[in-house]
């Protein structure tokens, strides 16, 4: 199986479930430094959510990694060291019942998505 194709199964799975506020797309992440060769990954997210997959042969086998990680929003990045960022910080840190639901809902998502592959 190529990366490729292991990657369009894995869009069509999420795709046919219709989470809200998902978005899919391919990115290529540096294998090193500036230089080095990149590889393709899929990525899937969720507001600030952030789920990678990498599917790449290596040696005989085919090998399927995952990475979960939450990144700030930009303008989160832009206010981090004024008060108006400090307010926000503080105000954020306060997330809801619903919040927290739709965070569990799509990390546990993640397992799934592994599962049908």
């Amino acid at each position: 199986m190529s990366a490729n194709s292991f990657y369009s199964s894995v869009e069509s799975i999420i795709k046919s479930h219709e989470f809200p506020d998902v978005k899919i797309e391919r990115v290529n992440n540096k294998e090193g430094g500036y230089l080095s060769s990149s590889r393709g990954y899929l990525r899937v997210k969720h507001k600030e959510l952030v789920f990678e997959i990498c599917a790449m042969q290596f040696g005989k086998d085919f090998c399927i990694t995952s990475w979960l990680y939450e990144t700030e929003g930009a303008l989160k990045q832009l206010l981090k060291f004024t008060k108006a960022g400090d307010y926000l910080r503080e105000r954020s840190a306060k997330r809801t019942f619903y919040q927290a639901d739709q965070d569990a809902m799509f990390k546990s998502k993640e397992a799934i998505f592994l599962l049908f592959l």
